[in-house]
């Protein structure tokens, strides 16, 4: 049976007519509606397979992705678009980018402090997989711009994904390639929008998780409509839902949804995240996330049920491991601290300025600066996606603490994180950071 036509959809024609999407030849092998079943919510949900770079010659790339909305679009478009960034982020070829150490770079570099994360006495360590993050690393360097122009250079490890360390040619690990700031749109400024918020949302996120802060909760009775809409579908599933903004020090609206259910047989704690130039914004994507967390960890807990994690977290490894930890009622209490701060009215969130997505991108990028962090972006898109009308931005803010899968891979030295705790132990001075995996999908 033949998954990849969606003829319904009011998309281009060459979206849809077997150019993009083809079981033999397209960028995506094919799109498909998951059934709505018993005990979920009700919003329409998209599966999507991209096609197997590694039949190029270079690596394998993440080709299972989906999406969840309230309507049916939107949640096609979610998965192809997941879908063709994780093509763009894979066509590469490692030694078209120089390798050298920092000092003996011919052009600009990032300062390598920036993404240092680990103590030495982590680093130091056989079994640790990553090592110290200083100016002898041999590095691969790609380029990057940011807003204005101005050009220096960042670790492909950063860049695309997946990145294979090139261990046998002395190549330097220095952290875990993951897809944070990664992101496709029908425009440049919208996917580099795109792709920034991505990053805010997991610094602000694994910030607040690795410290125990508060959340600032919102009263759930005044939401815009159709985030309104999706929590009555959430609920009739007699699950309850508390959502939350995340204190930051940019003001970029970064929400948080987290659901809960009692039921044996489904997921105890889900959890999803965004940020948004607006604060309505931030709340739907993050529900409509929930939804697909929430799916993807019922999916789990069926079919690995055996899962115990150990005494010190060890197997808690990826992505799955993270999330089958939160199947587990007994696990729950452990988020009673996000919930622990103040509630406030919706309204009075706010978010940022501008209209469009080349002025929301300007102030956004105007308020990580504030912080004292550069936003860099490198364009992605390949000639044969330029071609449909896509755009693909990976977005890096160096400095940001990183989201990571694996709980013995989570930051200890980041600057941003260690200032968070600081400010926490102002109000509690016994706080220390978290030593419970996140729930982060």
């Amino acid at each position: 049976m033949t998954k990849a036509f969606n003829p319904g959809l009011k998309f281009p024609a060459k979206w849809t007519n077997g150019e993009l999407i083809n079981p033999v030849s397209g960028i995506l092998n094919g799109v498909w509606e998951q059934p709505r079943l018993a005990g979920y919510a009700d919003l329409f949900q998209y599966a999507a397979m991209a096609c197997d770079t590694a039949a190029f010659g270079g690596p394998d790339n993440f080709r299972h992705v989906g999406g969840a909305s309230l309507d049916r679009d939107g949640a096609w478009i979610k998965a192809v678009g997941e879908g063709i960034e994780r093509y763009c982020a894979a066509i590469y070829e490692p030694t078209d980018y120089p390798m050298c150490t920092r000092a003996e770079a011919p052009f600009d570099t990032v300062d390598l402090s920036l993404l240092s994360l680990y103590p030495e006495e982590i680093t130091a360590s056989d079994d640790f997989p990553f090592d110290a993050v200083d100016d002898a690393a041999l590095i691969r360097w790609c380029p990057a711009q940011t807003l204005d122009g101005e050009e220096t250079h960042v670790p492909c490890a950063g860049v695309f994904v997946p990145w294979y360390y090139e261990l046998a040619t002395g190549e330097t690990p220095l952290f875990q390639p993951i897809s944070t700031g990664l992101a496709c749109h029908s425009s440049q400024a919208a996917a580099r929008l795109g792709g920034l918020m991505e990053v805010v949302e997991r610094d602000a996120f694994t910030s607040l998780w690795q410290t125990r802060t508060p959340l600032t909760e919102i009263a759930t009775d005044a939401l815009p409509p159709d985030s309104t809409e999706i929590l009555r579908r959430i609920t009739a599933t007699g699950a309850s839902v508390r959502i939350g903004f995340v204190p930051t020090d940019h003001g970029i609206p970064v929400c948080i949804a987290a659901q809960s259910i009692d039921s044996g047989r489904m997921p105890a704690f889900s959890l999803a995240a965004s940020a948004g130039a607006d604060p309505a914004d931030a709340v739907r994507k993050a529900l409509e996330e929930l939804v697909h967390t929430f799916r993807w960890m019922a999916r789990l807990n069926f079919s690995r049920r055996d899962f115990t994690p150990d005494a010190e977290f060890s197997n808690v490894v990826d992505q799955e491991t993270h999330l089958l930890l939160w199947c587990d009622i007994a696990n729950r209490h452990r988020t009673k601290f996000l919930w622990s701060g103040d509630k406030v009215a919706y309204d009075t969130i706010t978010g940022i300025n501008g209209d469009t997505p080349e002025a929301q991108l300007l102030d956004a990028d105007a308020r990580v600066r504030a912080t004292g962090y550069t936003p860099l972006f490198v364009d992605l898109t390949t000639p044969d996606v330029a071609e449909f009308g896509f755009h693909v931005t990976r977005a890096l803010v160096p400095g940001y603490n990183p989201l990571f899968m694996g709980h013995n891979l989570r930051s200890r030295t980041n600057p941003r994180l260690l200032k968070r705790l600081a400010e926490r132990q102002e109000a509690q001075p016994d706080a220390t950071l978290n030593d419970y995996p996140h729930p982060f999908p």
